[in-house]
């Protein structure tokens, strides 16, 4: 365990990750204030007298962090950190040197996946986390309201959902590629596209559903509404393929 947490201490301070987290933390935390204000001026004076995401100013919430600016952003910084993650070792021939350290490539796979994982978490939920509390500040209990609740849990399951999708088909696309950049130009355009032709496509189908049904419908049973088709094969069954076929190829990958 101890060998495990040396190397993935040894990945999380990468300088270069810290700064594109750094940098997709702020940019995010921009777009989601933006997309908070948007909603806000759309829907009118919000109420806190209604707690829970089941009101109002939950289905505002709902809608800023899932909405399509926020996650062609998201999209981005991800697809920079999995490639990063993956690729910079082997671009910058210092790769070997890890794969020559006691470390098999399933745990070096592993670490890595974690470590994406993580940084990807930190994007998304960090500007979420603050900004909700800055913003209702002067009502904390609507603020723990929001975080209690199955609506709560399916709208962080669906989030989930949307990371592990962008997070599965950029890392398959950086150990396919033969260079970081190429990862970076293919992942990128693939993943965003949906959003600009307004396509039915994961994550962006699932997302679309999201605000909605988990704000303002009035009977909402969360296993019901996440064991559907969209949420079932883009979010978890389409990554889930993704990752293995990911970790197959890079058990026989040549890292020179």
């Amino acid at each position: 365990m101890g060998r495990m947490v040396t190397l993935l201490s040894w990945e999380l301070n990468d300088p270069i990750k810290v700064l594109i987290t750094s940098l997709g933390i702020l940019v995010n935390g921009y777009i989601f204030q933006h997309g908070l204000i948007i909603s806000t001026g759309e829907i009118g004076t919000v109420s806190t007298s209604v707690t829970g995401l089941n009101s109002m100013s939950g289905f505002v919430i709902s809608r800023a962090i899932t909405s399509e600016d926020f996650w062609v952003i998201t999209t981005f910084f991800i697809a920079m950190l999995v490639t990063l993650t993956f690729r910079a070792g082997i671009e910058g021939r210092y790769e070997l040197t890890t794969y020559s350290l006691p470390y098999s490539r399933p745990e070096i796979f592993a670490v890595k996946l974690l470590v994406s994982f993580l940084l990807s978490l930190l994007v998304v939920f960090i500007p979420f986390l603050v900004l909700v509390c800055v913003n209702f500040a002067e009502t904390p209990k609507f603020v723990l309201s929001l975080l209690k609740g199955e609506r709560f849990v399916a709208l962080l399951v669906v989030i989930l959902m949307a990371i592990f999708y962008i997070l599965s088909v950029t890392l398959f696309l950086s150990v396919v590629s033969r260079n970081m950049f190429a990862a970076l130009v293919f992942s990128f355009p693939i993943l965003a596209i949906p959003y600009f032709v307004s396509a039915n496509l994961p994550p962006r189908d699932f997302l679309g559903e999201t605000a909605g049904n988990v704000s303002i419908s009035g009977y909402f049973n969360a296993p019901h509404f996440l064991l559907q088709t969209p949420f079932i094969v883009g979010g978890f069954v389409v990554p889930l393929i993704l990752t293995l076929l990911s970790f197959m190829i890079t058990l026989r990958g040549d890292v020179r």
